[in-house]
């Protein structure tokens, strides 16, 4: 199944409905604002101000709409070892919808366009250290807490659930394990680079992070 026909499975929220479409029937994520040369919507060319506005109205990154308590962040395991993520939060709902329906996130050998920015699991940072890849798993981490932080983007709290995706379904523990073995040594050469206590710490963040796997 391509990534049309499983978008066509998958319904749109509602808070979605009312965005436009691109040219392949996909609604346009609010974070999305500019279009190409050939007038297509520019997934790419992000705004700073709109990051901005997120932050400070703390509103959803892809619906454009008030987030509640409950705040879910879309991350690569990296990501989930070190909590951190480079874009903004969004809704729950927004949330698995994306993972089902996202190009990117569905399709584990997908790639960004190579004029994007920064990027931390190959998720868009404005500042900060990225990882250039696609992890092939995304975890969906939601939290009621989050902080801003810069030079390293987003802070995440303690999360209240986390899940795990591939291919638009639930990962397994194998699948998120292969994962972290196939991107761990960036993590590991950062800290090599930086500290023995940095080694040591980073240990720390991968035995915090092993019971948030999914079980076996």
């Amino acid at each position: 199944m391509n990534t049309r026909e499983l978008f066509l499975t998958v319904p749109t929220p509602s808070s979605m409905k009312s965005r436009p479409v691109d040219h392949r029937g996909f609604p346009v994520p609010w974070f999305v604002t500019k279009k190409t040369p050939e007038g297509h919507w520019d997934f790419v060319g992000i705004e700073r101000s709109r990051m901005i506005e997120a932050i400070r109205f703390e509103k959803c990154w892809v619906s454009g709409q008030k987030l509640g308590k409950f705040k879910a962040f879309c991350i690569g395991p990296m990501c989930a070892i070190n909590r951190t993520a480079g874009d903004p939060a969004v809704t729950k709902e927004i949330a698995l919808w994306s993972v089902k329906v996202c190009p990117f996130m569905s399709r584990p050998m997908a790639r960004r366009a190579d004029h994007s920015e920064n990027t931390v699991d190959d998720k868009r940072v404005f500042d900060g250290v990225g990882i250039m890849r696609n992890p092939g798993v995304t975890a969906v981490w939601v939290t009621r807490n989050s902080e801003y932080q810069r030079g390293r983007g987003f802070y995440l709290g303690d999360p209240d659930e986390v899940t795990w995706w591939q291919e638009g379904r639930e990962a397994t523990r194998h699948e998120v394990l292969a994962s972290i073995g196939s991107g761990i040594h960036h993590l590991e050469k950062i800290a090599a680079d930086e500290s023995p206590e940095a080694q040591r710490e980073l240990q720390r963040y991968i035995a915090r992070a092993m019971p948030l796997l999914p079980v076996a």
